[in-house]
């Protein structure tokens, strides 16, 4: 019988680490959705405020007026209150990540509604939502190579691969 190359182990181990992160992902994915459809709960206004799950999530902090300055928005957005960001990137969050459409639809159109409120501009709510939209994107793509960055470092190396093999042979005999 032919043994396996230490490249076809490597490669192995890699698809394994790659389904267990998947379903660890989602199972974070389902639990920040649940805290976030949660936290809409309590607020009769429409409001969201951006759980540390979610914030965690799509790599933005908690004090995100500061860190949304640093994209290019417009002034009228630079002078909106940090809830109304909240609101909308959490907003945003739930969209992107719901199954369906309808799953999140009443709490998707009071957090809406409470945007329009308050600020008294639909097309000011449009660009909130895309600009957030746009944020969430690219600080998820920031977050996944900075994760791929410190599984690379953190993978296991040629001399550990070569002992699991040697242990793996000598199992096999």
């Amino acid at each position: 019988m032919k043994k396996p190359s230490l490249g076809y182990i490597l490669k192995s181990m890699r698809k394994i680490r790659k389904r267990n992160l998947e379903s660890v992902k989602n199972m974070l994915l389902k639990q920040s959705l649940k805290k976030l459809k949660q936290s809409l709960k309590p607020k009769g206004d429409g409001s969201i405020k951006l759980d540390k799950t979610v914030s965690d999530q799509i790599n933005i902090s908690p004090t995100t007026t500061s860190s949304i300055q640093t994209y290019n928005v417009s002034q009228k957005l630079k002078s909106v209150p940090q809830n109304i960001w909240e609101t909308a990137l959490s907003l945003r969050y739930l969209t992107i990540t719901s199954q369906s459409p309808d799953q999140h639809k009443e709490q998707t159109e009071k957090a809406k509604k409470y945007l329009i409120e308050e600020l008294k501009d639909e097309k000011l709510v449009e660009e909130i939502l895309t600009t957030s939209e746009k944020i969430i994107v690219e600080q998820s793509v920031k977050k996944e190579k900075e994760d791929a960055v410190s599984t690379v470092k953190t993978s296991t190396t040629t001399e550990k691969a070569k002992e699991i093999l040697t242990a793996k042979r000598m199992m096999d005999l």
